[in-house]
């Protein structure tokens, strides 16, 4: 799912967050951009992924990947918020 909060739109430079989860073999992310975007995605991982500490990285990082998709080549983030120091 995604949308935008209308009255967002047009707000000034643009910050955006992203967080992931996972647990076992599903997982959840999402992101906020402060011109009102959003957006989020959860389902099964895909069986390629990495075990042990990999695996949350990769779904951090896949986060980032869903913002920058719904942002587009013709849109820039001033700064993008990640809460996973190893995905920094």
């Amino acid at each position: 799912m995604r949308g935008q909060i209308a009255r967002w739109a047009g707000s000034g430079s643009l910050v955006a967050v992203t967080d992931a989860s996972r647990r076992a073999s599903y997982g959840g992310m999402g992101h906020v951009v402060s011109d009102g975007r959003w957006g989020v995605h959860s389902g099964h991982s895909d069986q390629r992924d990495p075990g042990g500490p990999s695996k949350v990285l990769v779904i951090e990082l896949r986060a980032v990947e869903f913002l920058l998709v719904d942002l587009g080549p013709d849109t820039r983030c001033a700064e993008i918020l990640v809460d996973s120091s190893s995905a920094r």
